[in-house]
């Protein structure tokens, strides 16, 4: 059990504590790595496993079941430290002995970050406007190009070279003054020859070339570029070929119609894509009444988002944004390392208003005293596994109640402001 537990400082968001734990506790932990261990001890004059834990004490010093007795004991404690200190605890606390003995236990000081206390500014009664937008033409022709896209026929070219608007897969390294950096290779890149490219000319490069080809040939890398140790340099590429491919757009017509949808007819196609981005459009203006609404909730609170916390959720970030690219061994550490300051600031200054909207929907939660029933988690779970058509048990297996549990008190908060706020039509 741990005992004594007192602030000694909390400032900025950072908690320092001590607490105690009691000798029993100690002692047990003691015995119990004493028992694990006993067997790996060879002493003479006695057989392997049956050396008696004075001895080995006496041999090898009082406190040599300390430290691991320590780690036996943590680890289960750390929901009871957080209860204890009545503060939500950011991250994993930073302990440090300060006293122990098998006689009087121990005594641990430590630091962590916290979610910071704070009074939040009104929330009812926010005035807000909801904007209204049309579906045009041009936007039911744009998604129409898209199932055309995701329809493509794709045709792998192995009898020429790669020309403009194939798309390649390649393996390439890149080197500075002849040596390679290999943290910045890749495999299995797989890019559109002209379309959009980070480096100018990195396509043109390959035109002409021919499947299994391996080629080399120097770039600059531009002077604003994401990895600051390649900005302004010139490196050479080795690149080689592995793949290259079109895509064959299919014909918009009623066939197309019939393949890609239940529908007979092209015109009766682009109906229903207009009612669904009108759908999508009434879903996105009350989006924007409930960004509205948080930004000025926001606006009116003060609150103390701590470093540690947003430098997480920037890691975070990028880790989705480069896993979404595809992007496999990307050190997103060293990326946020060599980041331009202006730009990781404007970066962390979103991240602090994420963070920020987050706390303070949680005390919302608080304050409306926010619930949620076993029936509407078993609901959620089966709306869920009717959408993306898997098995509850799986569902059940990817996302925690404790998710969907946060997942439908935040909609219920959400509903609350927009239920209180004072909407003005804007048509």
């Amino acid at each position: 059990m741990i005992t004594n537990a007192k602030v000694i400082e909390n400032n900025k968001g950072i908690l320092k504590f001590e607490f105690e734990i009691e000798p029993k506790i100690f002692k047990n932990a003691i015995q119990k790595v004493y028992d694990k261990k006993r067997k790996s001890f060879k002493i003479p004059g006695f057989r392997n496993g049956k050396v008696p834990r004075a001895v080995l004490e006496k041999f090898y010093g009082k406190n040599m079941f300390y430290s691991d007795a320590v780690n036996e004991i943590l680890p289960e404690k750390y929901d009871e430290i957080e209860k204890k200190m009545a503060f939500n605890f950011i991250e994993k606390p930073k302990i440090e002995i300060s006293k122990i003995s098998e006689e009087n236990g121990i005594t641990f000081i430590a630091t962590v970050a916290i979610l910071p206390e704070f009074e939040i500014g009104e929330y009812k009664g926010i005035k807000v406007q909801r904007k209204n937008f049309s579906i045009t033409s041009h936007e039911v022709d744009e998604e129409l190009e898209k199932q055309r896209k995701k329809n493509a026929r794709e045709i792998v070219v192995e009898d020429r070279p790669v020309q403009v608007d194939d798309f390649v897969n390649i393996d390439y390294e890149i080197f500075l003054n002849d040596k390679q950096e290999k943290d910045k290779s890749l495999k299995n890149f797989v890019f559109q020859v002209g379309s959009n490219q980070v480096i100018s000319g990195f396509g043109e490069k390959l035109i002409g070339k021919s499947l299994g080809e391996e080629i080399e040939f120097n770039l600059n890398f531009p002077n604003e570029f994401y990895d600051k140790d390649l900005e302004g340099k010139n490196g050479k590429f080795k690149i080689k070929i592995n793949k290259i491919w079109i895509q064959e757009l299919p014909i918009l017509n009623d066939e197309f119609a019939k393949d890609v949808s239940e529908f007979d007819t092209l015109e009766e196609l682009k109906t229903n894509i207009m009612e669904k981005l009108e759908g999508i459009n009434r879903i996105k203006v009350e989006n924007m009444i409930e960004n509205d609404i948080l930004e000025k909730i926001v606006k009116r609170t003060e609150v103390v988002v701590p470093d540690v916390m947003v430098e997480k959720e920037l890691k975070k970030t990028f880790e989705n944004y480069f896993e979404q690219l595809n992007v496999n061994g990307f050190d997103v550490k060293k990326f946020l390392e060599s980041m331009d300051e202006n730009e990781k600031n404007k970066h962390k200054s979103a991240v602090q208003n994420s963070i920020k909207t987050r706390i303070i929907i949680d005390k919302i939660m608080k304050i409306e005293n926010i619930k949620v029933s076993e029936e509407e988690i078993l609901n959620e779970y089966n709306k869920l596994s009717q959408k993306n058509k898997i098995d509850v048990k799986k569902i059940k297996n990817y996302i925690s109640k404790e998710n969907i549990a946060y997942d439908i008190k935040t909609r219920k908060v959400l509903k609350l402001l927009k239920d209180k706020a004072i909407i003005i039509e804007n048509n």
